[in-house]
């Protein structure tokens, strides 16, 4: 028998489903990618010391003027981490956005 934990993952009981005991909790990160085509943004997840989820963030495009990379830290710390795998996601997305649409040029 499992249980979902605040950041939406499911968790075995510790004692194999009888819920006399606390839950056993595994520490592992979320990690997400989205692509289409020439892009792609994926996006993993750690804890942070002072307690938290940042996300860090790896984006990709490929074009005829060259291929693109980069790689970067969220600045928030999240005390969800299903909401810094999501809000990197859309940050990776919106990079993807202004240089395929060359609003910014790196």
């Amino acid at each position: 028998m499992t249980w979902i934990n605040e950041t939406g993952v499911a968790r075995p009981y510790a004692d194999g489903g009888n819920r006399s005991r606390q839950p056993e909790e595994h520490p592992m990160a979320i990690s997400a990618n989205a692509q289409q085509g020439t892009w792609s943004v994926s996006v993993h997840t750690e804890e942070t010391q002072e307690g938290g989820f940042r996300a860090t963030i790896h984006v990709k495009h490929v074009s005829p003027e060259g291929d693109f990379e980069r790689t970067f830290q969220q600045s928030q710390v999240f005390a969800v981490e299903r909401e810094a795998v999501l809000e990197g996601l859309r940050e990776g997305m919106t990079w993807i956005a202004l240089k395929t649409t060359r609003t910014i040029g790196v």
